[in-house]
């Protein structure tokens, strides 16, 4: 009987044993399961891990459910989602710049004819007009609005260049800039033949807007990273985003005007309405959202305004990078030029168009869609030769293929029979726009010296107003002086060409990071973007 018992009791504890190890296992696979699908989730909403890292660092204890929700929508809202808030951010800033952008066609195209009307020109004749209105041929509209715009900002950007650096107002500046973007672009929807040189006037204060915009969201994009690989990989990726939301815009757009044959001014009207609401969903919750406020990164020195502080600064950083940065004194100097003409481009182009190929609004919108869709290719070829080679070398290329393609343009299209011509060069166009600016900017990251992010950032984008003027200076003069069309639009490739002068002046990219940096460069990994 004891035995019998014995042997109850044995067999009682292995079965207990047996379903304790049964329970052990399931609580481990299910610990497993639970584990894994912690880590997918923080690896994807590491962005508001990050945000909420970022809170707690501020004095918030980062249990904000209602932020952590938004912030982990807008986080991973695709296309857009990157791995930190502010990477994200600056993707949806950067997709709403490419309608911004793309509007100026338009609205450039539909003043040009305005202007047309109003000095009375044939809109029959095969010749250049030459009535003026207010003083000058209509031909030369653009070009003077982007000469006006290029001095007020290149006078004006020092002072938001202060306001970013010693005070706290740089998220306020952002935000309130794109705030001022719906107003300016709202209102140039009420265009109409009475009103055009009004809006004129408001299109020259929009361009103010938009690049006190620029410098502030630039001002981010130095903090974003400190690996030269990943920031050469969000450059292209975000010039890429940028392309892709102009090629949208340009596609919705001309499909509309040319479905419901819309002349010129409601075609601007309906791309008013389409860049507001891009505005209003994509640039406005960033910066609500995402771009977080940053304290002053210095004070105004003593017996100093904080107007004047901008000027002073400037000059100081100026005299500096002359007298200790040789390499970065020759970029900048590239800058001036290429950025010169490259900013001012696209009235130089609309221009042309309509003076020498008579292209009407679809016209030049299938153009522009043509450049956007081909620089997309441009910006990936970017990444692979400035990771294969440096970043001076891609940049040098892209610049050198754009000048030589509007040196070809100006020699080869005379008239509307090469309208062709035009639509292929244009491929190339695309191409090199897209190959310069992840190059450009990734060169510039690269080269700055350290700690000095957020000023040079600020002279990165005084470099692209200061000399702004310029080349549409040269068109307006050569137009006005009744030379023919196509030598304004030559003159824009000598800017490009002494642009390359000066980075081949340059010399090795590995000594021009030493000169910079010293022995502490650091090459990144593989993280993703």
């Amino acid at each position: 009987m004891s035995n019998d018992c014995a042997i109850e009791v044995t067999k009682s504890d292995q079965n207990r044993k047996k379903n304790e190890t049964n329970m052990s296992s399931a609580i481990n696979l299910s610990s497993d399961i639970s584990e894994k699908k912690r880590i997918d989730s923080n690896s994807n909403d590491n962005c508001v891990d990050e945000a909420q890292d970022k809170k707690i660092s501020d004095g918030n204890d980062g249990n904000d459910e209602a932020d952590s929700d938004e912030d982990s929508w807008f986080c991973n809202f695709t296309p857009f989602r990157h791995s930190s808030p502010e990477a994200t951010a600056w993707a949806l800033d950067a997709s709403t710049r490419g309608p911004l952008i793309m509007a100026n066609i338009f609205i450039g195209k539909t003043l040009l004819g305005l202007a047309k009307i109003a000095a009375d020109c044939d809109p029959l004749s095969e010749d250049p007009c030459s009535s003026k209105v207010y003083g000058f041929k209509p031909s030369s509209l653009l070009t003077i609005m982007i000469t006006i715009s290029g001095v007020i900002n290149g006078c004006l950007m020092p002072i938001i260049g202060a306001i970013v650096d010693h005070t706290s107002w740089r998220h306020g500046v952002g935000l309130g800039s794109a705030v001022l973007l719906i107003f300016v672009n709202g209102a140039i929807a009420f265009i109409s033949e009475a009103n055009w040189f009004t809006m004129v006037i408001l299109q020259i204060f929009g361009g103010f807007a938009y690049l006190t915009h620029a410098v502030v969201s630039f001002a981010y994009f130095s903090e974003i990273s400190s690996d030269r690989y990943r920031i050469a990989r969000l450059a292209a990726s975000y010039n890429i985003k940028q392309y892709a939301s102009s090629v949208l815009f340009l596609v919705l757009v001309t499909g509309i005007s040319y479905v419901w044959g819309l002349g010129d001014v409601a075609t601007v009207r309906i791309s008013q309405c389409i860049v507001v609401a891009t505005v209003m969903m994509l640039m406005i919750p960033a910066w609500i959202r995402l771009f977080k406020p940053r304290a002053a990164l210095r004070t105004v020195p003593e017996n100093q305004w904080l107007i004047s502080t901008g000027f002073r600064k400037l000059a100081k950083t100026g005299y500096e990078i002359v007298v200790n940065h040789r390499a970065l004194k020759l970029i900048c100097c590239s800058l001036l030029c290429s950025e010169a003409a490259g900013n001012s481009f696209a009235q130089v182009a609309i221009t042309f168009t309509d003076q020498t190929l008579r292209m009407d609004t679809t016209e030049t919108g299938i153009l522009m869609l043509i450049i956007f869709l081909s620089s997309i290719p441009g910006s990936k070829f970017a990444t692979y030769i400035t990771n294969t080679f440096n970043p001076l070398w891609s940049y040098m290329s892209g610049l050198f293929m754009f000048g030589s393609t509007t040196v070809l343009a100006s020699i080869f299209v005379k008239d509307e029979a090469d309208k062709i011509k035009f639509f292929l060069l244009s491929l190339s166009w695309g191409f090199a726009f897209g190959w310069i600016f992840p190059a450009q900017r990734t060169l510039w990251v690269m080269i700055i010296p350290k700690q000095q992010e957020t000023e040079m950032m600020g002279i990165y984008i005084c470099c692209g107003q200061v000399l702004l003027w310029l080349p549409p200076m040269i068109f307006t003069i050569l137009n006005e002086s009744g030379v023919d069309i196509r030598y304004g639009l030559f003159s824009q490739s000598v800017f490009y060409y002494l642009a390359i002068l000066f980075l081949l002046s340059v010399g090795s990219f590995e000594n021009a990071l030493k000169e910079t940096h010293g022995d502490s460069i650091t090459d990144g990994g593989e993280d993703d973007i």
